[in-house]
């Protein structure tokens, strides 16, 4: 979704910070961002 694409566009690819902003862990960030082939 683009919701994810824009909020890691914006904290530069830091996922902690992308995760606050969402209001989820990392690691359910990690696995979303997985989930849509955004990570690496």
């Amino acid at each position: 979704p683009p919701l994810f694409s824009a909020v890691m566009d914006y904290t530069q690819g830091n996922q902690t910070r992308a995760a606050e902003i969402l209001g989820m862990n990392r690691a359910r960030l990690r696995k979303k961002l997985k989930q849509y082939h955004l990570l690496g």
